[in-house]
């Protein structure tokens, strides 16, 4: 029997250089140990958001992997496939009704097979973490999707914020780990002034977009609710600590 589990990255490898493993389009965790559910309990690690990243910083196999280069929707596809390393694929979530607020205990078989890859063709360079979009006004910016180095960055200023009681707009700063030029412009500095002066339809247009082509690593499940009778044949399932800790509260 295999002790490791191969997965397909949403990204299909497309957006890291040749000389990253991660262009493979491939990643490949151990199994999980009993030692590994320490990483899960650290308090540590959850208050500050990073227990998903210890855990599977601990099941790579290939330890050249540089986890803080990853983009979110593989990170993603990294925790889906370290929760079936940790603990097989059935999970028993309690779903929330979006209608009535009833809940409801299914069994979901966590699996891959509803990851939305990357279109190659929205590349601005293959093997290069770099997009283009050009706004109604004619402002030719260049982006790249978030990476778990950007996503810890706006996490810990997320935490900062709130500690000190300033306001945090999480689409705002978001860009701020997006955008790399505008107009041929590169300097920090010089960018975020432009998102501090953008409007609201051109945050919301660029936003818009780089949801449309960003990859996706999710687990979806026909729903009925038993209460109201609402129902969705493809529902989304949230990925969040539950997503491990139900199993251990049931232990």
């Amino acid at each position: 029997m295999s002790q490791t589990i191969i997965f397909d990255l949403p990204s299909k490898g497309l957006v890291y250089p040749l000389d990253n493993p991660l262009s493979t389009g491939k990643m490949e965790l151990r199994y999980g140990k009993a030692a590994d559910e320490d990483i899960l309990a650290n308090v540590s690690y959850i208050k500050n958001r990073t227990v998903f990243y210890k855990l599977i910083d601990a099941l790579k196999v290939d330890k050249e992997i540089n986890l803080n280069e990853m983009i979110m929707p593989d990170f993603n596809a990294a925790v889906i496939a370290s929760r079936v390393a940790m603990y097989g694929d059935e999970y028993e979530p309690t779903i929330i009704c979006p209608e009535c607020g009833s809940k409801k205990k299914m069994t979901i078989d966590v699996d891959m097979k509803h990851f939305v890859e990357l279109d190659e063709s929205v590349l601005f360079e293959k093997n290069k973490n770099i997009f283009e979009y050009e706004t109604k006004n004619g402002t030719k910016l260049k982006f790249k999707l978030l990476t778990v180095e950007g996503d810890q960055s706006l996490n810990k200023f997320r935490i900062s914020s709130q500690a000190a009681g300033r306001t945090f707009n999480e689409a705002i700063q978001g860009l701020r780990y997006t955008i790399i030029e505008v107009n041929g412009k590169i300097k920090p500095e010089e960018i975020m002034v432009y998102i501090n002066e953008m409007t609201s339809v051109e945050s919301k247009a660029f936003r818009k977009h780089i949801m449309s082509i960003t990859p996706q690593a999710k687990i979806v499940s026909e729903y009925m609710c038993n209460n109201c009778g609402y129902s969705h044949q493809n529902m989304e399932v949230e990925i969040d600590t539950n997503f491990f800790w139900e199993i251990q509260d049931n232990i």
